[in-house]
């Protein structure tokens, strides 16, 4: 570690100021890649369709849940079921986005990026870690197909097809 003596202050008060200013910018750069992969654009579903939400085949959740369970998931309130680790996943296509946040968060369109800086947030405060995020429906159904805690959000459509190792939840 390289110390820099400015205007006859200790070595130990630059540092702590070097360090906090690493951290603003790591919280800003971080802020930043969030804004940037959750810009891209999907036009596969129409705002009128609900995402659904889906999770590993062996999770401990149960079939049906409530939108407070889901919203309390996906703002970290929630981290552990019956013993598993709760590994929430975003996707990165912006309508699909909005869709679950308005649906199942109370969140608008408007307001999704203060659910972006609530992760940021708990990242920094409290050491957390923000939920993945994939930029398809297919990486994000093979990451809940293969995490017994993983829980996400597609299109309806994207589960078309039968697919092994997750479920759909149904909403109360």
């Amino acid at each position: 570690m390289v110390f820099f003596v400015l205007r006859n202050e200790p070595a130990y008060a630059v540092t702590v100021w070097n360090y906090m200013e690493i951290q603003r910018m790591k919280m800003f750069m971080c802020l930043l890649s969030i804004i940037a992969f959750g810009s891209t654009s999907s036009m596969s579903q129409t705002k009128d369709a609900e995402p659904v939400v889906i999770i590993n085949h062996s999770s401990p959740f149960p079939a049906t849940m409530t939108k407070q369970e889901i919203r309390d998931i996906f703002v970290g309130k929630i981290k552990f079921k019956e013993g598993t680790r709760i590994l929430p996943a975003n996707n990165a296509h912006e309508n699909l986005v909005e869709a679950f946040l308005e649906s199942y968060l109370g969140i608008d369109s408007i307001d999704s990026i203060d659910y972006r800086i609530l992760w940021i947030r708990k990242v920094f405060s409290s050491g957390g870690e923000a939920p993945k995020l994939f930029q398809s429906s297919n990486e994000t159904i093979e990451y809940v197909a293969k995490y017994p805690g993983a829980i996400s959000y597609v299109w309806p459509n994207d589960l078309a097809e039968k697919r092994k190792g997750i479920k759909k939840i149904t909403i109360q």
